[in-house]
């Protein structure tokens, strides 16, 4: 308990951090890239997420997953993952090699009006040497060296991290400056795995371990692509439908949301383990599972709540001029991520019994996405993205909320979830009526946020006492571990 609690603990910091550091180095990022360049950057980093599926194939999960079945045996180990990574790294560079070779059909279509030279390039250079990494922070993930792990992930986005403030406020060389540091950073921590991994390693390939590999990991391909799908093709849309500079306006509006999302999936890394405990408790543990999860959705569109009816005077506080128009898409944005937060507390029933179904609720949803998209951004532009989004993840939610409810018996409170989630979404629409920074446009805002509180509270303080004490019995079994 004690290394799951402090592995957790590492994992989550890492992750707040490197996604903090990018929210607030936004005011200087602004005042060297233009609204065109953080488009750019925002497709090409689209793209090479894609190519990263294909380039991977999953099997660093595979690495991690078969840890435990040869961990007993050092040699069966060392030649299974030395088998899958060098069979990674190879694939990696033959799939490079003819995308590039092929870049006029199989990149450049996808990326309206950005030459290859230097951008896609420089991602494609990125994208063939990053899975080695992957793949080997999955090993060290298995083998449950927390400490390890966060310090290679700290280093390898302090790094990127250095070089990005040099090239874009120093060189002065915009998206071709984030996107170069990117691939310096990949070549650098690609070398530094050969080091640190091979050592640990079989210098061959295995066909059995490759095909036991590859048995587990390309089932997991369709579900990732549809994944990408699902969360990146609406930047893309925007790119060839409207323009470059709306994509870069799209998605600093999209930072603003991530907040929401780093919040659900950090809180969900906590819940998971406490709905599995809780669901071995019969009935009594059900009842503790339904009023938890529904304090959660409440507290979720809360915190929505407040990021949306700010988000004006956030993206004017925190960038120049040419981004202030992005905050529109803030509240569509953030309260889509609330949703997220229910599909996170209804979909662990999945994990227990249903885990073939998960694809099929990605596939629905990801297919819905696209179809909003292209009907909405010619309309609404990056609000028509917003919105597709926000609809997206309400159906995914639903479906997952109906199809677990039926797989494991949990009555969930889902009319409250919902209409809360609609009730402060609506509340957030105040925003829209007032310019940022006016006066009594702030203290209306302010109003709703507390009587917001205050409710939340008052409604929930059952369910708040509950997670605190939960909270307590963490505490005690780490300090008795």
């Amino acid at each position: 308990m004690s290394k799951l609690i402090k592995n957790s603990f590492l994992y989550t910091l890492v992750l707040l951090l490197q996604n903090a550091a990018s929210f607030f180095l936004l005011p200087l990022y602004t005042s060297f890239l233009t609204p065109e360049d953080y488009g750019i950057v925002a497709v090409v980093t689209s793209i090479m997420s894609v190519l990263t599926i294909l380039f991977t194939l999953s099997l660093n999960g595979a690495g991690n997953r078969f840890y435990f079945a040869y961990k007993e045996h050092e040699s069966k180990l060392r030649k299974f993952w030395g088998s899958l990574f060098w069979f990674t790294v190879l694939n990696s560079f033959v799939l490079g090699t003819v995308f590039y070779l092929f870049r006029a059909i199989l990149l450049e279509p996808f990326a309206s009006g950005i030459p290859f030279h230097p951008y896609l390039l420089l991602g494609l250079v990125s994208v063939m040497l990053n899975p080695a990494f992957l793949f080997f922070q999955s090993c060290i993930q298995a083998t449950q060296n927390g400490k390890q792990f966060a310090l290679q992930n700290f280093f390898f986005f302090l790094f990127n991290l250095l070089l990005t403030i040099a090239f874009v406020t120093v060189v002065k060389i915009g998206a071709m400056g984030v996107l170069l540091a990117r691939a310096i950073t990949n070549i650098v921590f690609f070398i530094i795995t050969l080091i640190l991994f091979i050592p640990k390693i079989a210098i061959k390939i295995d066909k059995n371990d490759i095909k036991t590999g590859l048995r587990y990991s390309l089932p997991l391909i369709p579900h990732s692509l549809f994944g990408w799908t699902y969360s990146t093709i609406d930047r893309l849309l925007i790119n060839k439908i409207r323009s470059t500079s709306e994509v870069g306006l799209y998605n600093i509006g999209a930072q603003f949301g991530l907040v929401m999302s780093i919040i659900t999936d950090s809180i969900n890394k906590a819940y998971a383990p406490w709905f599995f405990e809780k669901l071995e408790s019969g009935d009594a543990g059900k009842e503790q599972i339904v009023s938890v999860s529904s304090f959660l959705v409440v507290f979720y569109s809360f915190l929505a709540l407040g990021l949306s009816l700010f988000s004006p005077e956030l993206v004017v506080i925190m960038t120049k001029d040419s981004f202030h128009g992005s905050w529109i898409t803030i509240p569509f944005i953030t309260f889509s991520y609330v949703f997220g937060g229910i599909y996170y507390v209804v979909c662990n029933s999945l994990f227990v019994k249903k885990t073939y179904l998960v694809p099929f609720v990605t596939l629905s949803s990801a297919v819905f996405s696209v179809v909003l998209n292209l009907v909405l951004i010619p309309k609404l532009g990056m609000i028509g993205a917003a919105l597709s989004g926000l609809a997206s993840q309400f159906l995914t939610s639903a479906i997952v909320l109906f199809v677990s409810m039926r797989v494991e018996p949990i009555l969930y409170k889902w009319l409250k979830m919902y209409i809360s989630v609609f009730s402060f979404l609506l509340l957030s629409l105040v925003t829209f009526l007032f310019k940022p920074w006016v006066v009594h446009g702030m203290v209306l805002k302010t109003i709703v946020v507390l009587v917001s509180f205050s409710m939340m509270y008052f409604m929930s303080k059952n369910e708040i006492y509950l997670i605190i004490d939960y909270a307590k019995k963490i505490m005690n079994r780490n300090q008795k571990n």
